[in-house]
């Protein structure tokens, strides 16, 4: 990718109106970087033509970015300040089908932002013995899990995703921080359960960036069920003392030239992690060519920082 230096006409995010804690604004001229190009290419949303047409949209520059996990998510495009119209209408069957597909996407977005926020670092796994295949009392065991271990640690946190095994029996796949003594958490889940187990995997092993490996993993192949045995308005994932993570709300005028946006995003991901080289990261870009919508994904391939909690010691 060729460096971009941009002119002194074109505003930094500093000039621009921002919801949020606001990123230093220091447009640094670029060397030229390589990058692979088999970047990824990620979903946009589908209604874009459809609000286009209903009413005026601005350009919306959003940051997430986690300093101690050496992650950083950049996203733009246009949106609708008002979404909701007077009245109501019926909805096609078709219409509901494309809405939860929609919303199974952001929860999947929303599962690896969750993950990254309590820095998870290792993917816990609880099981039954016996053919579980009540969903409203596994949820309520999983829920009976949480509290006990909250007792036990002040700190715990976790993401879970419930998925169902062959046989039709329900599990749950959670992201936690840290080392917790598994003989500890075996007895909890069984005074919970009665005979059922547990397993740990995703073991840090020094290679890559540990917390964007799980949350990956965990956002992209479980979230390939979230929907599976779920009825309308039950959770498709459930958290347990998730705070909020930092995030920067932009808003770009509309004299403003369509492409900015992409030396803006590299700016934020130098910002955010810290550095002038990307070649310290691993990048992923996409960038559509409709209404100049785009995503940029950044992490440092080590990361600087511990998180500030980190289960109760070290594996």
């Amino acid at each position: 990718m060729t460096g971009v230096s941009p002119s002194v006409s074109e505003p930094t995010l500093a000039s621009l109106p921002c919801q949020g804690v606001t990123l230093r604004a220091a447009w640094t001229e670029l060397q030229q970087t390589s990058i692979d190009p088999a970047l990824a290419r990620l979903d946009r949303s589908t209604l874009l033509d459809r609000m286009c047409q209903s009413q005026p949209v601005e350009r919306r520059f959003k940051v997430h970015h986690w300093p101690s996990q050496g992650v950083v998510q950049v996203g733009w495009g246009v949106y609708k300040p008002e979404q909701k119209q007077p009245g109501a209408r019926a909805v096609s069957a078709q219409e509901r089908e494309d809405n939860q597909q929609r919303a199974t996407r952001r929860a999947a977005g929303q599962i690896r932002r969750d993950l990254l926020t309590i820095a998870a670092d290792r993917m816990l796994t609880l099981t039954y013995r016996e053919n579980m295949t009540d969903r409203g009392r596994a949820v309520a065991d999983l829920a009976r899990f949480n509290r006990a271990m909250k007792t036990r640690f002040e700190h715990w946190a976790s993401v879970s995703v419930l998925e169902w095994q062959a046989r039709g029996s329900a599990h749950f796949h959670l992201g936690v921080a840290g080392f917790y003594p598994v003989e500890e958490v075996r007895s909890v889940w069984r005074s919970i359960v009665g005979d059922g187990n547990i397993d740990i995997a995703f073991r840090p092993d020094g290679r890559g960036n540990p917390f964007s490996k799980l949350a990956t993993y965990m956002a992209k192949y479980l979230a390939k069920n979230l929907d599976h045995g779920r009825k309308p308005g039950e959770h498709r994932y459930f958290r347990c003392q998730v705070p909020e993570h930092p995030t920067e709300t932009y808003y770009i005028p509309a004299t403003c030239p369509l492409g900015i946006e992409t030396a803006m995003s590299i700016e934020a991901v130098q910002t955010a992690l810290q550095i002038e080289d990307l070649a310290h990261c691993t990048f992923w870009r996409s960038v559509s060519g409709i209404g100049g919508a785009g995503f940029v994904s950044a992490e440092l391939n080590q990361p600087r920082h511990e998180p500030l909690f980190s289960g109760v010691g070290h594996a």
